[in-house]
């Protein structure tokens, strides 16, 4: 390497301090194998350098960066040295990450939406039924059921009339074809 200007993302060195020990200096210690390992293949094929990875930022602090380099080569077909760039992707990477997150924890509120539904619908109706006073409750209509609940006529047995307007209960019963008309 020439010169590292770290663009106040990675510490700035001058080509005279560098050496071999820039991977010490700039790579997270549990990352070091696997950047040499991506390094060594473009080197054994003369091929371009394309890496994201963990970067110790000038700060201190863990970053991303992008690491992109393209072998310059020699009349012999050798590689004379690398021409790159890195690009501080802190902050997409955070995003991806909070994204990943966030997807994952509506698909697990999703899984459960239906139950949770259900389950609060008939707590709220519950709730309702226990309002109306003793002598409404149960069917009152001599009239046998017919799928449409008559003005009136309400079905407590359940707990799961579909609506309640003011203290009146205008539903039909979910239990409806298994209950008998009570005169």
């Amino acid at each position: 390497m020439k010169e590292l200007d770290g663009g106040g993302f990675l510490p700035s060195t001058p080509s005279s301090e560098l050496n071999c020990s820039w991977l010490l200096a700039y790579i997270a210690e549990s990352d070091q194998p696997a950047v040499i390992a991506a390094i060594d293949e473009p080197i054994r094929f003369k091929t371009t350098f394309d890496l994201e990875h963990r970067v110790v930022r000038e700060d201190g602090t863990v970053g991303w960066t992008l690491s992109q380099a393209v072998p310059l080569l020699g009349p012999k077909g050798e590689i004379v040295e690398w021409f790159g760039a890195a690009s501080d992707i802190s902050v997409r990477r955070d995003a991806v990450t909070a994204l990943r997150e966030s997807k994952a924890r509506l698909r697990e509120l999703n899984a459960t939406l239906e139950q949770r539904v259900e389950q609060r619908t008939a707590e709220r109706n519950c709730r309702a039924a226990a309002e109306i006073p003793r002598s409404s409750r149960g069917w009152r209509s001599s009239r046998q059921y017919t799928g449409d609940s008559p003005a009136g006529s309400i079905c407590l047995a359940c707990c799961r009339c579909r609506s309640i307007t003011g203290t009146a209960v205008e539903a039909t019963c979910f239990k409806a074809a298994s209950v008998p008309s009570v005169a």
